[in-house]
């Protein structure tokens, strides 16, 4: 794996590059605990949770109320199936199709409270993001994400207690532990989102540790909210410390123990 960065730290070199070959195992998609559910339409990449095929519209059509999904009404106003004789009027809410298009409808239906368009650049390598890119030749919209009442119960590892209030155990917590708000299921939406575009554009780390006390070494690191990996870094660190910890440690208690001998064979 080809080498990004070399830094010295108490005697021991950190060594960082980023993840190569077979991606796929890094993929935030395959995780659990996310809130959301991407959606996406391409001809050519399998991208997010699910790729329904047909067009995006059917994929938010729910069964029109007015007539109940038939699509007809006969002669009293009741609703009937299209191949009923009595069949003579459409509805002028579906026109005679049962189903209605309508993205607010399907909201309400599925219990999702919020849904945010993708867009895709596709250029020398591809990213996603929830807002439109400025080249509408290399981008455009490849479908949306969306909250789930079981995505947000199982990524925040709801429990009701008996008194009717929630604790949570899961993955994402709200800062006052209420049950999240529409904002804060979107501002994790587009977390997962930024997450999924550092995985598209593989901007996913690893290091490893020279020295003479460590040679430990770990991979998968994406970078935080502002983009750096000083996450990683710190880990490395932290590894070093500990491995310089045990040394000394070790070393105190082979003299202790080279002492103790030698007072013996004193005797």
């Amino acid at each position: 794996m080809a080498e990004y960065e070399r830094i010295e730290y108490r005697g021991h070199t950190i060594i960082t590059g980023f993840e190569e070959g077979d991606m796929e195992h890094f993929d935030p998609r395959d995780n659990d605990g996310n809130y959301g559910t991407m959606v996406c339409w391409h001809s050519r990449y399998n991208l997010g949770d699910e790729q329904p095929g047909g067009r995006p519209s059917d994929y938010f059509a729910v069964e029109c109320d007015k007539c109940e999904g038939y699509g007809w009404f006969n002669d009293e106003g009741t609703a009937v199936p299209g191949y009923y004789t009595e069949a003579t009027v459409e509805c002028d809410k579906c026109a005679a199709e049962g189903i209605i298009h309508d993205m607010e409808a399907w909201k309400a239906e599925h219990g999702v409270r919020v849904i945010l368009p993708l867009y895709l650049y596709d250029h020398s390598g591809i990213t996603m993001s929830t807002g439109a890119f400025s080249c509408p030749w290399d981008s455009g919209q490849v479908g949306w994400i969306h909250d789930t009442p079981e995505g947000v119960r199982a990524a925040m590892g709801v429990h009701e207690t008996i008194d009717g209030k929630y604790t949570f155990t899961g993955k994402y917590h709200t800062p006052d532990g209420l049950y999240p708000s529409d904002e804060f299921i979107e501002g994790v939406l587009r977390a997962e989102v930024r997450h999924y575009a550092d995985y598209l554009e593989g901007d996913i780390m690893w290091y490893r540790v020279e020295g003479p006390t460590d040679d430990d070494g770990c991979g998968g690191f994406f970078p935080d909210e502002k983009g750096s990996h000083k996450d990683m870094i710190e880990e490395a660190k932290a590894s070093i410390d500990s491995s310089i910890r045990f040394a000394w440690q070790k070393g105190i208690e082979e003299q202790l123990e080279t002492e103790a001998i030698a007072r013996v064979m004193a005797l």
